[in-house]
């Protein structure tokens, strides 16, 4: 685990620098093990991300991003969609997208209406892992999942977003009346 890359990445004074150093360490400990992982935690607004996610650093990976709970609150009331399985992802995953990565989240929770990230200790996870499947298949597969201080739980089970559930968002959809003009 290198437990700064950021850091790394200030000192060495190059993304570009940095990226060739991450790949050499990773390429070198691939070699001594098959199941050798290398965990780096970066804030969302670093300049390694967009390189570190491209195929080219790593066939496989595993890429986490923590999201406060109130972003699927807003997900549910202001466009009415909840999280796979509870809608299509088809809808859910361009939505979600287009508001992580405007930092909504953010914006939610620290903006001038926000309450701040709660005392409950909760996040959602984004978990997107490319890589090899079985029988040489590749693919993305991506979900969301809840974390309290205790570990992992469904996202429903989360305390911020235990308010919406399917019926909610029902209730609120039959009382939109279709105006035809």
């Amino acid at each position: 685990m290198i437990d700064s890359p950021d850091t790394l990445c200030e000192d060495i004074g190059s993304p570009s620098k940095s990226y060739a150093l991450l790949k050499r360490f990773l390429t070198h400990l691939a070699s001594h093990s098959s199941q050798s992982r290398l965990i780096l935690p970066l804030h969302p607004s670093s300049l390694l991300i967009p390189l570190l996610l491209a195929p080219g650093f790593a066939p496989s990976l595993t890429h986490l991003t923590l999201h406060p709970p109130q972003l699927l609150t807003h997900l549910s009331t202001s466009y009415l969609t909840l999280p796979p399985p509870h809608s299509h992802p088809t809808k859910f995953w361009p939505l979600w997208t287009g508001l992580t990565t405007r930092d909504e989240g953010e914006r939610l929770v620290w903006g001038a209406d926000g309450e701040g990230w709660g005392e409950g200790g909760e996040v959602v996870v984004e978990v997107v892992v490319r890589g090899s499947g079985g029988g040489g298949r590749r693919g993305v597969e991506r979900c969301i999942e809840g974390w309290k201080i205790g570990g992992p739980c469904k996202v429903e089970e989360l305390e911020d977003v235990k308010g919406w559930k399917k019926g909610a968002v029902v209730r609120c959809l039959v009382s939109f009346k279709i105006v035809r003009c």
